[in-house]
């Protein structure tokens, strides 16, 4: 495998493979191209793996994505404890309603003047 998972690049010593290149490109364009739950499975914990969670647009994320294993992990780093059963059984509810619970708390409403 030509394929750098730590710091996300193509080894410059070897052709690299296709399937590697694209994991690649999919990870780093994932907001442009929120394509995750067409991926092939054998390639989704890579592309997982190398995308920067910093960097993701959850407001995009949201509405094209529903790959569990994304939002299992995205809900992991972001909160220690995370119970599932508490939101259907599904990561992607646990990390929506526990952002937006998270925005809602920190709001203060302007004055009105």
């Amino acid at each position: 495998n030509n394929f750098n998972a730590a710091n996300n690049r193509i080894s410059p010593y070897r052709v690299p493979r296709l399937d590697d290149i694209c994991v690649s490109i999919i990870s780093r364009n994932i907001n442009e191209y929120p394509i995750l739950d067409n991926i092939p499975k054998q390639y989704i914990e890579n592309i997982i793996n190398n995308i920067d969670l910093h960097k993701l647009l959850i407001n995009r994320v949201a509405k094209h994505v529903s790959c569990p294993k994304l939002w299992e992990k995205m809900s992991c780093i972001r909160w220690s404890n995370c119970n599932i059963d508490k939101h259907g059984n599904n990561w992607k509810r646990l990390y929506l309603e526990r952002h937006i619970a998270e925005l809602l708390e920190s709001y203060y409403p302007s004055s009105p003047n």
